[in-house]
């Protein structure tokens, strides 16, 4: 027997906390300290984007990982449903650092950024990355290369 939507989302979204462009975020009925990241169109590649990201860096990377970037959980099969750990909106600005992750200025605002439970400042949307921003400006500008052995 397949669940309705419906159903499925009274039984585990709470509160709307808000929007972003593709998505929106609820706080997860099942777990108050996670959130769910909603894809409102499908085929869209923000929560696919955001848990690979997740995935690679705090694989490779992860004390940078757990200083920047708000934990992904899990992911839907389909991409439509993300769930991360929750964060808190930013209310004092001075809690926001003063330098970030260079890979992380192309969606800087204070709405991609939260406190999370220790009180630091954290990015929590960061699908949009600085990497997509170069692929979509000059990445493929070609250039003189000096090759070596």
């Amino acid at each position: 027997m397949a669940v309705q939507e419906g159903e499925l989302w009274e039984f585990v979204l709470a509160d709307k906390l808000g929007s972003g462009q593709t998505r929106d975020t609820y706080l997860c009925a099942l777990n108050s300290e996670t959130v769910v990241k909603v894809e409102r169109e499908l085929p869209a590649f923000d929560n696919f984007t955001e848990f690979d990201l997740w995935k690679n860096m705090s694989h490779n990377f992860e004390a940078q990982a757990k200083r920047w970037l708000v934990p992904c959980r899990r992911l839907s099969q389909g991409g439509k449903y993300l769930v991360m750990d929750r964060c808190w909106p930013i209310k004092d600005w001075s809690v926001l650092p003063k330098r970030i992750p260079a890979w992380l200025k192309a969606d800087a605002h204070v709405g991609n950024w939260g406190v999370d439970r220790s009180g630091r400042a954290v990015c929590l949307d960061y699908a949009n990355h600085y990497i997509f921003r170069l692929m979509k400006a000059n990445a493929w500008k070609l250039e003189p290369v000096k090759w070596r052995a």
